[in-house]
């Protein structure tokens, strides 16, 4: 029996025919995908030195949205200047006072708990101030909807980081941070 299954996610609408099952699994999938935005962890640059540049973090990034290639994607790995000096990975440290959030004039960009923010594309109307105020350079452009790519901390990108360079980290609690 097929099933038509209708989403959205970032914007897009993606509509699919699927079996039962198929549609048990994308929905798992959209269930935890979304999860990440109240989840109490950070993406983290565990060990820079262990990234050898395959980008398949920024693949796993771009395809959480249905995309293929690195223009979705909310991390970034560079070289940091020749073979010998091996790799930059760029994304959002889950600021605990945004900058990106203070200067959002529509507060599109709201903090999220735990630190880094959380994006309501409904209300953002795409001036760029937020990319130009984050201090790690770590908030991107999609340029064709004229709106900021901001991580979701889901952890997608560090599932597929085979030499575990970046992963999800447990941000501590408010309490325990102030004992």
């Amino acid at each position: 029996m097929q099933y038509r299954f209708s989403y959205h996610i970032h914007g897009y609408r993606r509509e699919e025919e699927v079996g039962v099952i198929q549609k048990s699994l994308y929905l798992i999938r959209i269930y935890i995908y979304y999860r990440g935005t109240d989840m109490t962890k950070k993406l983290a640059a565990l060990d820079v030195n262990k990234c050898i540049g395959c980008m398949e973090c920024m693949f796993a990034c771009t395809r959480r949205v249905g995309r293929g290639g690195f223009d979705k994607s909310a991390i970034r790995v560079r070289s940091a200047g020749g073979i010998e000096r091996g790799f930059v990975i760029v994304v959002c440290r889950a600021c605990e006072n945004p900058p990106c959030a203070k200067v959002c004039p529509t507060d599109a960009l709201r903090e999220r708990k735990g630190g880094g923010v959380i994006l309501n594309e409904d209300k953002c109307i795409g001036c760029g101030f937020c990319a130009q105020a984050c201090i790690m350079g770590a908030i991107f452009w999609d340029g064709e909807r004229n709106k900021p790519i901001v991580c979701k901390y889901c952890g997608e990108c560090a599932n597929y980081c085979v030499h575990n360079a970046i992963g999800l980290v447990e941000v501590k609690a408010e309490a325990e941070a102030e004992e």
